[in-house]
């Protein structure tokens, strides 16, 4: 979403400069593409999946290509190219390659919330699991406690049994 954010101011200021012809508008697109490379670079660190790599590269391709066009059209404000014509080349060759980026990085974050999702249901089945587990131990435990009393009751009989027993004729004897 960043590279998204990023890739949209870079284009607004170059709709300007190509509008405005002001030239302090290329530092900020300087810096807005070095802030884009960054972010691209970062996140292709973070990835672990082919798919995302793919699509990473396939956004560094289409940008790649989006620039050189938006620097050829650049080039043409520089050398004073009427507005009509600029207009023109951007509608023809630059705005199928911003949709292009466009879709690439909508393909990534569609990828990645995939993998956010499958990675939520496998957590979500591992503590249904968990509980499942802690409810069979609990239920086994009253069971064996259960067990244990019934097989102690009769023992407990006996022995108090012969105690009352034994009292009974400490008490005759006396």
């Amino acid at each position: 979403q960043r590279l998204s954010g990023l890739d949209e101011r870079i284009s607004s200021l170059q709709r300007a400069y190509w509008l405005t012809r002001e030239s302090s508008r290329l530092d900020q697109i300087r810096m807005e593409r070095q802030k884009f490379d960054e972010a691209r670079t970062k996140l292709e660190s973070m990835v672990y999946t082919d798919e995302a790599r793919r699509l990473i590269d396939a956004i560094e391709r289409a940008a790649a290509e989006y620039r050189r066009i938006s620097d050829g059209l650049s080039e043409l404000v520089r050398q004073g190219a009427e507005s009509e014509t600029v207009a023109r080349t951007f509608d023809e060759k630059a705005t199928p390659l911003r949709r292009q980026l466009d879709e690439q990085i909508n393909m990534l974050v569609a990828h990645d919330m995939r993998l956010h999702e499958a990675a939520q249901q496998g957590s979500n089945d591992a503590v249904s699991s968990a509980v499942g587990l802690l409810l069979g131990i609990a239920v086994g435990a009253v069971l064996l406690a259960i067990a244990i009393a019934y097989a102690l009751v009769p023992s407990l009989n006996n022995q108090i049994g012969t105690a009352v027993s034994h009292v009974q004729s400490s008490s005759t004897e006396l």
